[in-house]
């Protein structure tokens, strides 16, 4: 099982409890819970997953690691971006759409209105 959340929340960063264009609003879930079953039988790319939990990762890289994980396979498969391979890449650069403009994620900072702004 996969999940994904569509966004993340502010939990009182300025006085807010919702989804906003600050930078906490584009730190998203995502976990994997694989069955013991599956881990014995898939037990590399389990491995993977656990190795790659750290890396800096998209919502590009859900498709292909939902494939991944229950064992589809199409011709345009990436395994850079599926977080189950072992040459999964971290992604860069991270844009999000803010409710003004587009930021680099990584570069961006958050502004004293609480937006997420271009350093």
């Amino acid at each position: 099982m996969m999940y994904v959340s569509d966004h993340g929340l502010m939990l009182g960063e300025c006085g807010q409890y919702t989804h906003f264009d600050m930078r906490q609003s584009y730190e998203i879930p995502f976990w994997i819970w694989a069955s013991p079953q599956w881990r014995t039988l898939f037990g590399k790319k389990y491995a993977n997953a656990l190795k790659n939990s750290s890396k800096k990762l998209s919502t590009l890289y859900t498709l292909d690691s939902l494939v991944d994980l229950g064992g589809v396979s199409y011709q345009q498969f990436e395994p850079e971006k599926s977080v189950l391979e072992s040459q999964l890449k971290e992604s860069f650069p991270r844009w999000v759409k803010t409710y003004s403009q587009v930021v680099d994620y990584d570069h961006g900072k958050n502004d004293k209105d609480c937006h997420l702004v271009n350093e």
